[in-house]
């Protein structure tokens, strides 16, 4: 989930996406646009074309979105040379790093 104020920042227009997912928020449920932005990265890996929702985040956040677990599928996941499988362990990870998008 990336925020709706850096995609637009970045050249995308969200509102012009034909693609809608239902997302849970805190508060409620509602439409919210789905759209492949050019490139990510985070946690040291790369995705093309890959698709992201957009939100509109409050004012007070302090963050540009969140990874969600789709990112990190079909890769191992380890910490302190372990290999981790609980989601425990996957939020630990997405909590340590950020990531970059490109338009």
């Amino acid at each position: 989930m990336v925020s709706v104020l850096a995609l637009t920042a970045l050249g995308y227009d969200p509102a012009a996406s034909p693609g809608r997912v239902l997302m849970a928020t805190a508060s409620g449920v509602e439409y919210v646009p789905r759209l492949p932005v050019h490139r990510i990265r985070a946690l040291g890996q790369d995705r093309s074309s890959f698709p992201v929702v957009a939100h509109v985040l409050p004012p007070s956040a302090t963050i540009d979105g969140v990874l969600g677990l789709d990112f990190l599928r079909g890769q191992k996941l380890t910490k302190g040379g372990q290999h981790r499988r609980t989601s425990r362990d996957r939020r630990a990870l997405l909590a340590a790093g950020g990531f970059a998008i490109w338009h």
